[in-house]
């Protein structure tokens, strides 16, 4: 399959540029998970993400900043063809465990809890 026809084409030119600019390519303002529901002044219960190989940035940011303030279930997919050798489901499960969650593995989209102590 062409690679511009595959539906995961544009996420391999993410990847390979995801470190330095590609001149041909459209920059477009970003924000943090974290920043845009403090933004929206939100707190949600349950957190779906289906973001292609990208959940590893999320997990990141709300260990830094969002999970000592709020604990939502999460429910997402794993794309371990997509992450990077050091990032990876172990990655994740190192993430998690340090704040205080489990994973609990159903087919490609785990549910993620909160432990209740």
């Amino acid at each position: 399959m062409d690679r511009d026809a595959d539906p995961y084409g544009a996420i391999d030119r993410l990847l390979e540029h995801r470190d330095g600019g590609d001149p041909a390519s459209v920059s477009v303002p970003t924000i943090r998970l974290s920043s845009f529901l403090e933004k929206i002044r939100s707190d949600p219960d349950y957190v779906f993400m289906d973001i292609e190989g990208f959940e590893i940035e999320v997990f990141k940011d709300f260990s830094a900043r969002y999970f000592s303030r709020h604990r939502p279930v999460i429910i997402f997919e794993i794309h371990e063809s997509i992450y990077r050798a050091e990032e990876n489901l172990d990655f994740i499960k190192e993430i998690l465990l340090k704040n205080r969650y489990y994973l609990q593995k159903r087919r490609k989209q785990p549910p993620v809890f909160p432990q209740v102590w």
